[in-house]
């Protein structure tokens, strides 16, 4: 999961190592989920069975961030993120972009949009 590391690092603020050792399943579905947008803006299918071969990861790792960005229709031809100028960081705002990548690792994690299995954020229950 390292291929989109410096790219990602910078989106959820730690590096693929860190993340495995103490993140939560959340975070590690949000760093999935935008390596996931960024294989699939260099070409490969938005489906497990490809990113866990372009990755060199299992495709069951995929299956839940890829779910809930397809359910937000983040793969379809009418959103057209391959063509997307703010997520190509084409003469944009670097900071736009970010924020874009910021959202669909929200989106991937569960923690914003339309889900039905929306993770538990302990520290803020218990607060």
């Amino acid at each position: 999961m390292t291929k989109y590391e410096d790219i990602v690092k910078d989106i959820c603020l730690t590096t693929w190592k860190d993340l495995q050792a103490k993140g939560s399943i959340a975070e590690i579905d949000g760093w999935i989920g935008v390596s996931a947008m960024l294989a699939f803006i260099k070409g490969v299918e938005p489906n497990s069975r490809s990113m866990g071969v372009h990755f060199g990861e299992p495709p069951s790792m995929f299956e839940m961030p890829l779910r809930r960005l397809n359910r937000h229709g983040a793969f379809t031809d009418r959103y057209n993120a391959r063509g997307d100028k703010v997520l190509l960081g084409d003469n944009v705002d670097p900071r736009t972009t970010r924020i874009a990548y910021c959202i669909l690792a929200g989106i991937s994690s569960g923690f914003t949009g339309f889900v039905d299995n929306k993770p538990a954020m302990p520290e803020l229950v218990n607060s």
